[in-house]
């Protein structure tokens, strides 16, 4: 061992050859040099810091090199650190000054490229921030991918994640990309097959609103599909044997179901609860308070029980149910007191409706209300005249016939 003291200017000579002369120094400074022919190979400053082939030091480690793609692709790069055992695997780090990027790679040299694994044993990555919220956290400025995939040799990215979608993102070659922040539609997420624009993918608006098929949801599910005719818009599926229901709720309480009951085969709507509204069976029968309407009816209405002939009314309300003669369904029963002879009064019309332009004859309803013939008027939900108990009109003229029975009665009695 030699032990050598230096003041600040010394030189001290590292090679024997006075023609390849190697140097190291000490300069004014206090920084440590090492030159070789002339030239300034490593600096240790005053600060500990070290550099290679640079006098700027503004880190601890500085290595000072242009690297071209010829040196990338030859697995020439600033720093390389490589085993001992096997001086062939080597992780290169560095920045391509041709390229302009930095660059990490993992590789056998003269083979190809070995894995890189980046927090083996836990901890969050953070890529744009220093405070990672998550195992991966990336942080991406405007117009710019938050991350990119790509896969295959040709190239073109199959999978993008961006967390600002705009025309210049080249969307046309991309497998599906999903981005925020567009110009035209606020911080909306679109997401996006291939070869597609908004129009045919999904967005979810930044209003809650999502769309498919359409960049302008109109509803918090608003479906478009043009397609081709018979394709199918919206299908569910139950792949267990169990029924498939549709609920609507409000404020968080369930109040109408729409599906398929699967053991009965029977499409229904009903409220929450109740377990019976409208029913439709897979023969075509349909039922109303009721889930099982009987297969010898084209249509059931639960209330009544069933009878053969029965008559459907409709009131002013637009309800419908079954007209029963039976005392069992009825209270309050008392002789009908009215000036039967009114409905003499009444004079048939000939008119045409409005709404469907075609030609009838009938009564008018306000002329049987100003006859005081008001039993045989049905009033709408507002109180006016609307329809007709044409069905009961029979036991008027039955009344007036009655009467003059018993008066024709009198007169034979009379000339007898």
């Amino acid at each position: 061992m030699v032990n050598v003291t230096m003041n600040r200017g010394d030189k001290l000579i590292l090679n024997n050859d006075l023609t390849q002369n190697s140097y190291l120094t000490l300069d004014a400074s206090n920084n440590i040099l090492i030159d070789n022919l002339g030239a300034e190979c490593l600096r240790i400053d005053s600060n500990g810091n070290f550099g290679i082939k640079t006098a700027t030091l503004r880190s601890k480690f500085n290595i000072e090199s242009d690297i071209t793609n010829t040196d990338e692709t030859n697995a020439v790069m600033q720093l390389e650190l490589r085993g001992k055992t096997n001086e062939s695997v080597q992780l290169l780090i560095g920045y391509n000054t041709q390229g302009d990027y930095g660059f990490i790679q993992a590789n056998n040299y003269g083979v190809g490229s070995k894995p890189l694994i980046i927090q083996k044993y836990g901890g969050d990555i953070g890529i744009g921030t220093s405070s990672p919220g998550a195992r991966v956290d990336i942080q991406s400025g405007a117009n710019a991918y938050g991350l990119k995939l790509g896969f295959g040799s040709s190239g073109v990215s199959d999978w993008v994640f961006a967390n600002s979608f705009y025309s210049g993102m080249g969307q046309s070659t991309y497998a599906l990309n999903i981005g925020t922040g567009d110009s035209t539609n606020g911080q909306d997420l679109f997401l996006l097959t291939k070869n597609t624009s908004h129009v045919n993918g999904m967005v979810i608006k930044a209003s809650g609103n999502v769309g498919i098929g359409t960049a302008s949801p109109a509803a918090s599910l608003h479906v478009v599909h043009g397609g081709s005719v018979g394709d199918i818009v919206l299908a569910l599926d139950r792949t267990i044997a169990d029924d498939t229901t549709i609920f609507f709720y409000n404020n968080g309480v369930a109040k109408w179901a729409v599906g398929h009951a699967y053991s009965a085969n029977v499409f229904y709507i009903y409220p929450q609860g109740t377990g019976q509204g409208l029913a439709v069976t897979e023969t075509g029968q349909v039922g109303i308070g009721t889930n099982t309407p009987a297969s010898t009816t084209n249509f059931a209405v639960i209330g009544l029980n069933p009878s053969i002939g029965t008559t459907i009314v409709v009131d002013g309300s637009g309800n419908f149910y079954k007209s029963s003669s039976s005392r069992r369904h009825k209270d309050n029963i008392q002789p009908l007191k009215e000036d039967f002879k009114k409905i003499l009064e009444a004079a048939p019309k000939s008119f045409t409706y409005k709404i469907t332009g075609l030609s009838d004859v009938g009564f008018i309803a306000e002329e049987f209300e100003d006859l005081g013939l008001k039993n045989l008027v049905i009033y709408d939900q507002e109180g006016r005249p609307d329809a007709l108990k044409y069905d009961r009109i029979p036991l008027y003229i039955l009344e007036i016939i009655k009467l003059q029975e018993s008066r024709i009665k009198a007169l034979e009695n009379k000339v007898r």
